[in-house]
């Protein structure tokens, strides 16, 4: 139920700024930290840069105050790991409080000793890349265990629970175990394409990025999953755009 009445207001809001033709950051994804427990082998945070300061708990409540008053109605908290704050919890009632929508991305691994705060989201959402073998290439061995772990408590206690996949040429053949397990579970999957890394301005090499062609075929089965009912997190429409973008998939091109 809580996962419908928030799905149905943010729709509600999204038509009146189409209707009245409004700007509205309605959706937005706020960084708390740069902190995390994983060294995911595509990562392209700065690791360098992670021994910096986080915002202040009191800097992140004036950032909250201000998306409230532009109209914001879903607040993603994503890091680093979100989780890894001790204040998290603080934050989620923050946003909560003044009826905003609050989703969180995680690795998992500390969903269990925060599932007091964990309980009050609207959305979790948990990096996942497939099968255990395909996953833990990606992002370190005993991963996969703790991000379905942390799916499975998500689903029994009742939290609206959604996967985040990165598409390599690591986990390219566990994209339909991925959906057919969440058709099983009852989660839906989002899939992103590889993000490299760029130190110093220049990219890093990224021999797992997919070839725009891999990318493209696995964007039309994915399509076609979607059609079969399996449970794909975003539109028909976006994956057609993303199907058919024609800057390439590693491009640094910005689009006016």
């Amino acid at each position: 139920m809580k996962s419908f009445i928030g799905k149905a207001s943010f729709a509600i809001n999204i038509i009146k700024s189409k209707i009245f033709r409004q700007v509205i950051p309605l959706q937005v994804q706020l960084t708390v930290t740069d902190h995390c427990n994983l060294r995911c082998n595509y990562c392209y945070a700065d690791y360098p840069a992670r021994g910096h300061k986080d915002l202040s708990i009191e800097e992140i409540f004036k950032i909250i105050d201000d998306l409230k008053k532009l109209g914001t109605r879903r607040i993603n908290l994503v890091g680093g790991e979100p989780l890894s704050r001790s204040d998290i919890g603080d934050i989620i009632n923050y946003i909560t409080e003044r009826n905003i929508q609050c989703a969180l991305t995680t690795n998992g691994y500390l969903v269990p000793a925060k599932l007091e705060y964990v309980k009050k989201l609207n959305v979790l959402c948990v990096s996942l890349d497939g099968e255990k073998i395909e996953n833990d290439a990606n992002r370190g061995e005993g991963s996969f265990e703790k991000a379905f772990n942390a799916v499975m408590i998500a689903k029994e206690h009742g939290i609206p629970v959604q996967v985040a996949c990165v598409i390599t040429r690591k986990n390219l053949y566990s994209i339909e175990w991925l959906l057919q397990k969440g058709k099983e579970f009852g989660f839906q999957v989002g899939f992103s394409t590889l993000i490299q890394k760029t130190v110093d301005g220049k990219k890093e090499s990224a021999p797992d990025i997919p070839s725009d062609d891999e990318y493209r075929k696995i964007i039309k089965r994915i399509i076609e999953l979607k059609d079969e009912g399996y449970p794909v997190l975003f539109s028909k429409k976006n994956l057609e755009y993303a199907l058919n973008w024609e800057y390439g998939y590693d491009t640094d091109k910005i689009i006016d």
